[in-house]
């Protein structure tokens, strides 16, 4: 996309279609990268400082430095300039005025201090029909509240000051006063005194930035971003935390992009960089400020290089270099964007969990590190999947963070909570819940509880509920859970992110076993490693009659077949009534051994036992767990446990008195329980963990769990 600008700038590319030698004026932040990109492409770079002692790299020539720029015409004519650039925010008028006094191209001194000063910027702005905040420029306090009065809350700043330096968010007076005492009269981060303060009606809504490079008045969007910052605050208004890159084609970029377009004429940016920082207000966009030069730091660049195939810096270089390509839009043409953001690090999580965020391209630190809401540091984040990348950036940024429960007292505090996260949640009702998990720890004592905890602005977003014996690997709490996984609202990737990343940080290994392909602790498409095992399962979303269609005639037939000698016997399958419920697991225990015998798990393994009596009740309490019962004569002569999913009910375990086994009340029971699957609407009768052979009589599919690699 490109367009023509209306306004007036001093052309160039069709009058010297070669540029071969480029000066920088005080090259900073991005504005390094500019030298060894144009040295690449062959052409001489000249540097002309703007402070004392400034170097830096791929310059072929250096200019003294000298307070007044007049001093820089003579040599600057004698090397052959052909082009003069700002490479920061305080080199711009130095630039404008460079240029005019050389007759080179350049965007003209007429609007120079409308590209620098805010107050101005906005006037002008305004005259050509752009939408700004309300504003004065105020030299005492009272000239301050008289606006403010009138306009809370109120951004108050420096006139030519850049990024977020001396921004403040005012709500009342007193405020304003702080605001204006802390500016006027002293000097802004560029060293300029602040002679009047600038009070702004604050906009809020979503902040977007334009970057763009401009011809000859011809226009090109380079990068589209967004920022993350938090609720504004006194010294925090002009902060962001994330900068997401966003694709060419958001929803919202021919609007923002045209509204740039006119930002740029409005000003006189005819040529070089442009980067436009836009507010979404109730209204539309609205200009926070523009700046005629490159967005921000190297990192920035580097990132959209990486996501996208190039930057702002290289469409730049490509419009110096190859005007022709640039006007005729043949340069900067994206590869399929990736996702990417990058964020500063005010208030990072504990060491060792940026690190295992999946998307993580880059970390740096500073050194010594601040306490926050300094920057500690800045993590660079790139993935094909976007919502990887937006999940990775909110562990990143602070917006969810974890603690480590391990008091059971402090854990059971957390059921009534923890029960509301599992109704909302796509994990299995009772192998997930609390009752599991305390029964878990009730019958192996010498397992110790290791919950993570994950938290949104105060409220309990997520739980990971792992055990640990002595200094051994984290896990799940049993090997009886089928299907094991985090408890998370379903779709929150980043609660689920931030739990497996501060696990993977926190214990010195984990063993995550029997997670399904579609658990949200799955964070990434890395394939389940051994052990895996099948899981049979029975499809009724489209009801039982599709799925009883589909069985075979055999199956039909016997099937029909026990139902009517079992009905002859007076043999009864129902659920287990409430008031059975405190009886429910010493009677399992009974019919499964004496249905199995010494090969009864529970007889093996007493810890087994113990379990099923500490967890059946509260599950059944919960509606966590179904039975169906195989009565004879008023008496219970068969049980088959089945777990609750959000969209399956899932036949976990069965037993019954061996001397009705010529009855086939598994057959019973099992249809029993798939008859209350499709009842309830569920899309699945899950068979769970194994692959005995009578599974897939009533299966029609299966899926592979497995551990977490």
């Amino acid at each position: 996309m490109s367009v023509t600008s209306s306004g007036s700038c001093r052309c160039w590319s069709v009058q010297m279609p070669e540029v071969r030698c480029v000066a920088i004026v005080d090259p900073l932040d991005a504005g390094v990268l500019l030298a060894p990109a144009l040295s690449a492409k062959g052409v001489v770079t000249i540097l002309v400082p703007g402070r004392d002692g400034q170097d830096a790299d791929g310059f072929t020539h250096h200019l003294p430095w000298s307070p007044d720029p007049q001093n820089g015409l003579k040599p600057l004519r004698n090397l052959g300039v052909d082009l003069i650039i700002p490479g920061s925010e305080q080199a711009v008028m130095v630039a404008d005025w460079l240029s005019e006094q050389l007759g080179l191209p350049g965007n003209g001194v007429e609007l120079s201090t409308a590209r620098r000063d805010k107050h101005r910027m906005h006037a002008v702005a305004a005259s050509h029909g752009v939408r700004v905040p309300r504003q004065v420029l105020a030299e005492n306090l009272t000239q301050v509240l008289d606006f403010a009065n009138s306009h809370w809350p109120v951004i108050i700043k420096p006139q030519q000051a850049k990024g977020g330096d001396g921004v403040h968010y005012c709500t009342n007076g007193q405020e304003a006063a702080r605001a204006f005492h802390a500016l006027y009269g002293h000097r802004d981060v560029m060293g300029a005194m602040n002679c009047a303060v600038l009070v702004q009606e604050f906009i809020s809504g979503p902040e977007y930035v334009v970057d763009t490079v401009s011809l000859d008045g011809v226009h090109r969007p380079s990068t589209l971003w967004t920022y993350g910052k938090g609720a504004p605050g006194f010294d925090s208004a002009g902060q962001f935390t994330t900068k997401t890159l966003l694709p060419p084609d958001h929803p919202l970029a021919p609007l923002l992009f045209t509204f740039a377009w006119g930002v740029l004429d409005a000003l006189g940016i005819g040529q070089g960089a442009g980067h436009c920082e836009i507010r979404m207000g109730q209204d539309g966009p609205v200009l926070i400020e523009m700046a005629a030069r490159l967005h921000g730091g190297p990192l920035a660049h580097e990132l959209a290089r990486t996501a996208t195939g190039y930057s702002q810096c290289d469409l730049w270089v490509d419009a110096i270099t190859d005007p022709a390509a640039f006007l005729a839009g043949r340069t900067g043409e994206p590869d399929p964007p990736r996702a990417a953001c990058m964020v500063l690090l005010r208030r990072p999580p504990p060491l060792g969990v940026l690190e295992h965020l999946s998307s993580l391209d880059r970390l740096f630190w500073n050194d010594p590190r601040p306490a926050p809401p300094a920057v500690a540091g800045l993590a660079t984040l790139i993935g094909d999947d976007a919502g990887m990348v937006a999940a990775d950036m909110a562990v990143a940024a602070g917006e969810v963070t974890c603690t480590l429960l391990n008091d059971p007292a402090a854990i059971a505090a957390l059921r009534p909570v923890w029960l509301s996260l599992l109704a909302q949640s796509s994990c299995n009702r009772a192998f997930a819940g609390p009752v599991w998990y305390q029964a878990a720890l009730t019958a192996r004592p010498h397992l110790s509880p290791r919950l993570l905890t994950v938290w949104r602005r105060g409220e309990l977003v997520g739980l990971l509920p792992l055990v640990q014996e002595g200094e051994g690997p984290a896990r799940f709490a049993s090997n009886l859970s089928d299907y094991n996984d985090a408890v998370v609202v379903l779709g929150d990737r980043a609660a689920a992110h931030a739990l497996m990343a501060h696990a993977r940080a926190w214990f010195p290994a984990l063993e995550l076993d029997c997670v399904r392909p579609d658990a949200a602790c799955r964070i990434t498409d890395a394939p389940l490693t051994d052990p895996t095992v099948d899981c049979p399962f029975a499809d009724l979303s489209g009801g039982y009659d599709v799925w009883w269609a589909g069985r075979s005639a055999s199956f039909r037939e016997k099937l029909t077949r026990t139902q009517r000698k079992a009905a002859a016997a007076g043999l009864i399958v129902d659920a287990l009534k409430p008031d059975e419920w405190s009886l429910a697991a010493d009677l399992f225990l009974s019919l499964h051994a004496d249905r199995f015998g010494d090969r009864s798990l529970f007889n093996r393994f007493p810890w087994a036992a113990d379990f099923v009596r500490a967890a059946l009740p509260g599950l059944l309490a919960d509606g966590a767990a179904h039975v169906v019962t195989l009565r004879s004569g008023g008496e219970i002569t068969g049980m088959c446990l089945c777990m609750v999913g959000d969209d399956h009910l899932g036949y976990w375990n069965a037993g019954f008195r061996a001397v009705m086994e010529p009855l086939s009340p598994g057959v019973l029971m099992l249809h029993a329980a798939l008859g209350e699957a499709a009842a309830r609407g569920l899309a699945e009768f899950d068979l769970l963990r194994g692959l005995e052979a009578y599974k897939d009589r009533w299966a029609t599919g299966r899926r592979r769990i497995g551990r977490l690699p």
